[in-house]
């Protein structure tokens, strides 16, 4: 509809952001009726069956020193019907099914969603989706840290860990994890305890399938190094998630908000668009979406305080501003002024250098213009000459 198109384009809303906000209000559609189907497969596989665990194996030695897997992702909403969590998970459960070896390693750096697409593993086992030959396994996180602390000496920690695995495998359906690998070598290591060489006689067995973790730093300076235990394992490597699938996982965790927000907030489409594209570009130093979902909850908080009910686009560049100090979002009259006349200002502080100055001016223009590449930085600029020519000036008029 061409009076429609034109309705839209009036009031600035793009393509994309239509058809997105589309899919967000069907997805929460489809999201409230599939909670209201009491009877569905995913909902009865909840109950557990009377007698299902009697058919394994207890763990008491390992049950001293598991953890909550909810305690330990960061967030529990990069759900499977992202594509992105949907992909890894995937890649997983195939991992996890071989006949032998079956044992998998997420390599990402931290903040990539390592242990949440883990969660997903174990929401999809507690409720009843799972298929053979899955179905039954148990997920357990062991407590590496608690483990070292607690034993204290080499032959206590030799004797737990092989206590822990042998239970593991004969319980039968145990699925355990290990968060950060190379750092809990490493700590076994200054025990005096080579747990590699504990660990490869029970990663081949069938009865036993192991999760571990690792950044890309570790994965390179102490996995790698050790041939052997890597043939025990497939390696998934978790990249940053691309924007549609951040602003996927942004839309649970918007609706969490929502829900549970001391006063009314709501979060617009556009807002998410916004959340995404500027935690890429403006919050560098976290990876996505571990940045994006950061400046979700800031976002979230900074409406809560100021009693903003309509989250947008304004609200999210208003509180970036305020985390970096960069000015984002529309360039107001009295920036538009500063930045016509940027050379005449900093020539204010700056005698001559007028390469120099036109240089940094254009570099500033087009950066809040939004035409420099989002990939590379404003401006790397190197000040050359001699002692008193306006170096150290040159950047304080900057600043």
């Amino acid at each position: 509809d061409e009076a429609f198109a034109d309705f839209l384009f009036d009031m600035g809303i793009q393509e994309d952001t239509f058809y997105g906000a589309a899919d967000w209000i069907q997805y929460r559609i489809d999201e409230t009726k599939r909670k209201q189907r009491w009877w569905a497969r995913e909902r009865l596989g909840r109950i557990s069956p009377i007698g299902r665990a009697w058919a394994y194996g207890e763990i008491y030695e390992l049950e001293k020193y598991a953890k909550d897997i909810r305690t330990t992702s960061q967030y529990s909403s990069i759900a499977a019907r992202s594509g992105y969590a949907k992909e890894h998970l995937n890649e997983l459960e195939e991992l996890l099914q071989k006949s032998k070896d079956a044992n998998a390693l997420l390599v990402g750096e931290a903040g990539v969603g390592k242990m949440d697409v883990v969660l997903e593993l174990f929401r999809e086992l507690t409720s009843g989706t799972m298929m053979p030959p899955l179905a039954d396994k148990r997920l357990v996180i062991l407590d590496t840290n608690q483990l070292i602390a607690a034993t204290g000496n080499k032959t206590k920690l030799e004797r737990t860990l092989y206590a822990v695995f042998t239970q593991a495998v004969r319980a039968g359906n145990i699925i355990l994890v290990l968060e950060n690998l190379p750092v809990f070598i490493r700590s076994a290591q200054s025990a005096g305890v080579e747990i590699t060489d504990i660990m490869d006689r029970y990663l081949e067995l069938p009865q036993l399938h192991v999760i571990a973790t690792a950044t890309p730093g570790g994965h390179h300076r102490v996995l790698e190094t050790k041939a052997r235990l890597m043939q025990r394992f497939g390696v998934v490597h978790m990249k940053d998630a691309d924007k549609e699938s951040v602003i996927r996982i942004l839309i649970n965790v918007a609706h969490e908000q929502e829900s549970e927000a001391v006063s009314d907030i709501v979060f617009t489409y556009q807002s998410l668009q916004a959340i995404a594209t500027g935690a890429e570009r403006y919050l560098t130093q976290n990876t996505m979406p571990d940045a994006a979902l950061n400046l979700l909850l800031s976002v979230s908080a900074h409406a809560q305080q100021h009693d903003i009910q309509c989250i947008d686009k304004e609200t999210v560049m208003e509180v970036i501003q305020q985390k970096t100090g960069v000015p984002v979002g529309d360039v107001g009259d009295k920036e538009k002024e500063l930045l016509v006349h940027l050379e005449k200002i900093l020539h204010q502080r700056v005698i001559g250098q007028d390469p120099a100055i036109e240089a940094i001016a254009g570099a500033l223009r087009n950066a809040r213009a939004g035409v420099q590449d989002k990939d590379k930085p404003i401006g790397t600029f190197l000040f050359f000459g001699p002692t008193g020519v306006g170096k150290t000036e040159t950047t304080k008029a900057l600043a």
